[in-house]
């Protein structure tokens, strides 16, 4: 099946936030790198055409493979970022769990207007947190 050049470019520029994404939060809060995508990726949402948030979620899932270390934290980071340039209210959502012992266990995913990110359903099991807000200096 061919896919519309305007999906691959989505993957694409999905696939380049999340290495941008992952090397932040190796050295800076999460508050910090969502800072940052507000000000790389959500600016205006003129000139784009309008993607449904299962398009957008298709293209960070397939960007992620390509992305070392795209964990759902990363892929939720991004996923956020990319549905609000297209208009989309989205929230980060992160959940715990301490599946075994005294691991913590974390998982991210995005939630926006009733509709949830594939990675939703692994949520059941764990305790809702507060995401941080993006820090602002």
């Amino acid at each position: 099946m061919r896919r519309h050049p305007a999906e691959w470019g989505l993957a694409a520029v999905a696939a380049v936030l999340m290495a941008g994404v992952r090397l932040g939060l190796a050295v800076r809060s999460v508050g910090t790198v969502r800072r940052w995508l507000d000000r790389v990726v959500v600016g205006g949402t003129s000139g784009l055409a309008p993607s449904a948030p299962d398009d957008v979620a298709l293209a960070v899932a397939r960007a992620a493979p390509v992305v070392p270390g795209a964990t759902c934290l990363v892929q939720s980071l991004v996923l956020e970022a990319l549905l609000r340039r297209r208009g989309h209210p989205a929230r980060l959502c992160l959940g715990f769990a301490r599946p075994s012992g005294l691991d913590i266990a974390g998982h991210a995913w995005v939630e926006s207007a009733g509709w949830a990110s594939p990675g939703a359903a692994e949520a059941a099991g764990y305790v809702r947190a507060r995401a941080p807000r993006p820090e602002h200096r």
